[in-house]
């Protein structure tokens, strides 16, 4: 799964499937408690690495990919879980 915005991350196969898995979860997570919502994130997380899969963020200097781990990968779980399909940008 890659981190960033635009093109490559979006038609990445690895942010695809993220992106169908949290669209498959977000019913049941919209109706969780705040305490319930954090526990049931990392189940998404876990279902990345269980499939091999794993999260990365491009280091502007350098221009290469680096893996985050842990919290930094249940927050971009979190945020796909809350995002509304189709939603449009602000501008």
């Amino acid at each position: 799964v890659l981190g960033g915005k635009g093109g490559q991350s979006i038609h990445h196969p690895g942010n695809i499937q993220f992106r169908q898995w949290a669209e498959e979860m977000k019913p049941e997570y919209s109706q969780l408690s705040k305490q319930e919502k954090t526990p049931y994130s990392w189940k998404l997380v876990h279902k990345v690495w269980e499939k091999g899969g794993r999260f990365l963020e491009k280091d502007d200097e350098s221009g290469k990919y680096y893996v985050i781990f842990d919290k930094d990968a249940r927050l971009k779980a979190s945020q796909a879980l809350r995002e509304e399909k189709g939603r449009k940008k602000k501008k």
